[in-house]
């Protein structure tokens, strides 16, 4: 009897033993109000009652952390920059080596979903209109005058360019063809104009403007990759639009040094895009290598910018780069960290973002303008057709109040001298589409700008 006594006590203590230890939390956090979203990169504290100390961990891109048990219960603190912070208990009620999931749900901090809108309170007024012609793009210019890309019926029968100055006169008028698509400026803020299959410079010269061809490789290797320069230095990034990731170096042009400064990735989308080459048919695997062996490229990219990223489930990063003054900010969204460096390419600060956080509720675009007057950044949101400007603080990463523009569904949008400049014409109007000019309710000073370089004409 007493031996049977003291074999069941033995085999109790064991059961007990093994329940307790060894048993692995798996926490997922994802979003209270979007239940399938995970909230990553979130600080999650954990106390046990064995006499451990505090362990720190941090949530991956699928919003999981995993840690080993040694109690029946242990206390856990979650902070995230975005959301209430959650205390709570877990318990674990598995077996010795199991493996416990406990799904947490965190609620978006008040500050994100109350801010006061403030209505703009200066109504747009036209800078360009005509009776003839809609402005499909516009560039503006450090002197005040503009350049507009126009076409009278459709882009495609025949686009004009004009040279217009803050008056709305037009100064000079250029054919700009059957095939023109749009308006870009370049780092040192010279104008160009980008067709189907050629790259013209746009020159002003006092009240003409002149149409110059460039070489389309020249411009895509050495012009389009250039984001600013500043003094001998020169920023640029190697973005491609079908890879997921892109890094971002600086080169100067005193002793010809190329520095690195830093790597933005989607890391949810390079797995997806490295893992298309699985799912390919025979015959695409094998072209991949023949690929792989002729550019000495991984096969798994060359599947994935031929493949994945022409699927609907691809998305191209978004990861800008700015330069205000003499300070460089990169904003890295998949990490939710504005890093920002000095002029020479040294880290100073990672700061905490959170205002790309809940796009669907906030009406996020995944945009962010500069003013190129000022140097200060806005992000933009849209909801029903209304769009809201955020200014963000550089210092800190946090927005200001949003500045709700007064017309619906604009296009184009770009800020300039704290004003917004945006096209647009009335829903059902037999108005021709019209440049506007909307003053900001804000006032920030002139930064240092790039006005563009001289050109020498032969």
């Amino acid at each position: 009897m007493i031996r049977a006594i003291v074999l069941s006590v033995f085999v109790f203590l064991t059961l007990v033993s093994g329940y307790g230890q060894e048993v692995f939390y798996k926490v997922v956090l994802r979003d209270a109000e979007e239940k399938k979203q995970p909230i990553r990169n979130a600080e999650l504290t954990v106390e046990q009652k064995n006499g451990l100390e505090k362990q720190l961990f941090v949530s991956n891109s699928k919003g999981e952390v995993i840690f080993r048990g040694e109690d029946r219960k242990a206390s856990v603190v979650v902070k995230h920059v975005a959301y209430e912070p959650l205390d709570t208990v877990l318990v674990n009620t598995g077996s010795k080596g199991d493996t416990i999931t406990h799904q947490l749900f965190l609620s978006l901090k008040s500050y994100e979903s109350t801010d006061i809108i403030v209505t703009n309170p200066f109504k747009p007024v036209p800078v360009f209109g005509s009776d003839r012609l809609s402005v499909e793009d516009f560039e503006l210019l450090s002197d005040g005058k503009m350049v507009l890309l126009t076409y009278e019926r459709k882009l495609r029968k025949g686009a004009e360019v004009l040279l217009v100055d803050d008056e709305q006169k037009v100064l000079d008028a250029r054919n700009a063809g059957d095939d023109a698509k749009q308006l870009v400026h370049d780092f040192r803020g010279n104008v160009h104009l980008v067709t189907s299959g050629s790259v013209y410079h746009l020159f002003p010269d006092g009240e003409t403007i002149q149409l110059y061809k460039m070489e389309k490789a020249y411009y895509d290797k050495y012009v389009q990759p250039v984001i600013d320069t500043m003094d001998n230095r020169i920023y640029f990034s190697n973005y491609q639009e079908m890879y997921p990731a892109v890094d971002f170096f600086s080169f100067d042009k005193l002793d010809s040094v190329y520095t690195k400064l830093t790597s933005v990735t989607d890391e949810v989308m390079m797995e997806m895009y490295l893992a298309e080459y699985k799912y390919v048919d025979v015959r695409t695997k094998l072209w991949a290598r023949e690929m792989e062996q002729e550019l000495g490229v991984d096969k798994e990219i060359i599947v994935g910018a031929t493949v994945f990223s022409n699927s609907i489930l691809y998305k191209e990063i978004y990861a800008p780069l700015f330069l205000k003054e003499d300070t460089i900010y990169v904003f890295d969204y998949y990490r939710e960290l504005m890093k920002v460096y000095d002029c020479d390419g040294e880290p100073i600060d990672s700061i905490s973002i959170s205002h790309h956080i809940q796009p669907r509720k906030t009406g996020w675009k995944n945009q962010l303008l500069q003013d190129r007057y000022t140097g200060q950044v806005y992000a933009v949101y849209e909801k029903a057709g209304t769009t809201t400007l955020r200014a963000i603080d550089l210092a800190t990463g946090k927005t200001g109040e949003g500045i709700v523009l007064h017309y619906k569904y604009v296009d184009k949008l770009e800020v300039y001298n704290n004003s917004a400049y945006y096209i647009y014409r009335p829903f059902e109007s037999a108005q021709k589409k019209f440049l506007y000019r909307e003053r900001l309710p804000l006032e920030f000073k002139s930064a240092k700008t790039n006005s563009g370089d001289s050109i020498v004409r032969n």
